[in-house]
């Protein structure tokens, strides 16, 4: 099962970081029953049917099973599969009908979380180009549109006396050519 695989990873890795993270397992099953059941409807019905509001149904319903370490992670998927298979299978089919029955109810799905460091290289982002308005729905947008308004504004960009320093800021085409000079004058 696939969903059972980037479990053990996902407990494996955090392990090996040093973090202690628990997995509620039965989630990773029901998933997967949901994404069964999804795929055998008809496709405009699935246009309207939310596979997280089925996932969320069900879950709502059976008992969670986490698990920190690899030992525990074998012990609850096997009491899953012993005794909450058919359960979820049933839990799975009522959260299906629910949804079903009120296809068209339109509501704001939660937000993903955001990786930590994406948060901040966000914010980071922000703060350089002091707009409080940057989501990652807007950047590259943003990005674009204020480097289009400096190239208008500067016509040509010179670095710091600290970048003048740091790096060879000559063309490499001409750099080449310099080289080619050097080597015959020589």
């Amino acid at each position: 099962m696939q969903a059972n695989q980037e479990s053990v990873s996902a407990v494996q890795e955090n392990a090996e970081n040093g973090l202690t993270v628990s997995r509620n397992l039965i989630e990773y099953y029901v998933m997967e029953e949901v994404e069964q059941h999804f795929d055998q409807l008809p496709e405009a019905t699935q246009d309207f049917v939310s596979k997280s509001d089925i996932v969320a149904y069900a879950l709502n319903r059976l008992p969670a099973m986490y698990a920190t370490t690899r030992r525990g992670y074998l012990r609850q998927t096997s009491e899953i599969k012993i005794l909450f298979q058919e359960k979820i299978a049933e839990v799975v089919q009522q959260g299906l009908a629910a949804v079903q029955s009120d296809p068209f109810r339109f509501s704001k799905p939660l937000e993903k979380r955001n990786d930590v460091g994406a948060d901040r290289a966000l914010e980071q982002l922000r703060s350089v180009l002091g707009d409080r308005t940057i989501t990652w729905e807007n950047v590259a947008e943003i990005v674009h549109n204020r480097i289009q308004q400096y190239e208008a504004n500067h016509s040509a960009w010179a670095p710091t006396a600290n970048a003048r320093a740091q790096f060879d800021w000559t063309p490499v085409a001409l750099r080449d050519l310099t080289s080619v000079e050097n080597s015959e004058n020589v």
